[in-house]
């Protein structure tokens, strides 16, 4: 059986219950939901499809400001063959209000960091909808991945999460 793994983080916020969404409109019997710091030391090699999402808070996640960026840990610890070819999502969540020049900033560097590891990355997002004012991850119209605005759009999560499940499948 094919399984499909939801890592996030951080976990115990906004993040952790997007990534609880994505698992029940996924399929929760197929997918296993993982907060950052318990799959750093995991083998993840059975997994066959990844969905991956992070907030980003503040400078520490755009600029790797601190030592507190467990994406950086987690990638340079896991080596290429475990993502190389296996297909990717990404989401990510940011506040539009607060920094809206650094709209869900980190899903560029998700997305530069799966890419590096030969990820196949699907779901991406166009940026009708939303209301910011830059943000490095928007390429051609497109975020590489689903962007949710818990802060000031929670009414629209769920129904961005089915609307992009259903494009992945």
């Amino acid at each position: 059986m094919n399984k499909n793994l939801i890592l996030y983080w951080p976990k115990d916020g906004s993040t952790e219950n997007a990534a609880k969404l994505i698992a029940k409109h996924l399929g929760q019997d197929t997918s296993d939901l993982m907060p950052l710091d318990l799959a750093i030391d995991k083998d993840l090699s059975s997994y066959s499809f990844i969905v991956a999402g992070s907030a980003t808070v503040g400078a520490e996640t755009w600029q790797k400001a601190t030592d507190k960026n467990l994406w950086a840990k987690f990638f340079a610890l896991n080596k290429h063959e475990v993502f190389n070819g296996k297909k990717a999502a990404l989401f990510g969540l940011g506040n539009a209000i607060m920094y809206p020049y650094h709209f869900v900033d980190h899903l560029e560097v998700l997305q530069n960091e799966f890419l590096k590891v030969g990820a196949h990355l699907i779901g991406n997002c166009p940026i009708e909808g939303y209301s910011f004012k830059e943000s490095r991850a928007v390429k051609d119209g497109f975020f590489p991945g689903l962007a949710l605005d818990e802060d000031n759009q929670p009414e629209l999560t769920e129904t961005r999460i089915k609307k992009w499940i259903e494009n992945l499948k």
